[in-house]
């Protein structure tokens, strides 16, 4: 089992260094796309590795922007040819919460499977609709911005996909096969409309991904991502998730995922030491 980590990063080296360490396997690469609004030079340190390459065609991301959507699709470029059996997209604030031989196993007896997020829009997942009938360009901030695309929102002809699809997501971060990344990138690539629609959509890397695998021939075989997120916190309306801590170790320790975010260690340094700990005992009480 080839598995290929497809990393999302734009800051934190040191972090990025410990996620890489734990990523090892002989069977398996590390590929980096590297925010290009960041400084390189303070990642170089990570090329000395032979099982890390960054991705040469990277781009300048923009948070809820589709240049996240490019940037992956970038990547899926340089990796497909490589011949992996998986690709994992996951972000540099993220951590294995189980050893990655395990992973690799898990993937080896559930192969073809495909690991990403497909919450119905219509009916699990309400709050994203507005996202599909509306106009957004997140990447630009300016002072009246709002008012604008409300009044242009009003003027506009309401969104609408340009396929008839059932609408669904909710994460960005996923596992699938090679087979199933290079539909996407083929299916984007002959059907500009989709990425007409997606460039005016808020958070377009949540929904289409899952959309397009959703509604193919491998439908089938989703289940549900990898990834453990917790959105149930005080601050989850920000739109972003609970930055992890010791506190949640409990949670960790009994969720059957495989990878968890989002970890900050320059705000909670000692948690790298409890995922090492979390990893080490789950190896000392399987064959993994």
């Amino acid at each position: 089992m080839k598995i290929a980590h497809l990393i999302l990063a734009h800051s934190r080296p040191e972090q990025l260094g410990q996620l890489v360490s734990l990523l090892q396997h002989p069977s398996s690469h590390v590929y980096i796309h590297l925010d290009k609004k960041t400084k390189a030079a303070d990642f170089n340190y990570l090329k000395e590795n032979r099982q890390v390459s960054f991705i040469k065609k990277n781009i300048r991301v923009y948070w809820a922007h589709y240049s996240i959507v490019q940037a992956v699709l970038n990547s899926f470029e340089e990796i497909i040819p490589e011949g992996y059996d998986y690709i994992n997209v996951i972000s540099g604030q993220d951590f294995p919460i189980k050893s990655i031989e395990s992973f690799h196993h898990f993937l080896t007896i559930n192969y073809g499977k495909q690991f990403i997020s497909c919450l119905s829009i219509q009916k699990d997942w309400p709050q994203a609709a507005v996202r599909l009938s509306t106009y957004d360009l997140p990447k630009y901030k300016f002072k009246g911005k709002y008012k604008l695309f409300g009044i242009l929102n009003k003027i506009l002809p309401e969104k609408k996909f340009p396929l008839p699809y059932e609408m669904v997501g909710s994460s960005n971060w996923f596992t699938i096969t090679k087979d199933a990344a290079s539909y996407i990138l083929t299916e984007i690539k002959n059907n500009r409309a989709i990425k007409r629609f997606f460039k005016y959509t808020w958070a377009a890397d949540e929904i289409i991904f899952s959309t397009i695998l959703y509604n193919s021939s491998f439908k089938n075989m989703i289940k549900a991502n990898l990834m453990y997120v917790d959105w149930n916190w005080e601050g989850a309306s920000s739109g972003n998730p609970k930055v992890l801590s010791h506190n949640d170790l409990e949670s960790l320790k009994i969720s059957d995922k495989f990878f968890a975010r989002k970890f900050d260690l320059s705000v909670t340094p000692t948690i790298i030491d409890d995922i090492h700990g979390l990893i080490y005992l789950r190896r000392q009480n399987s064959a993994f």
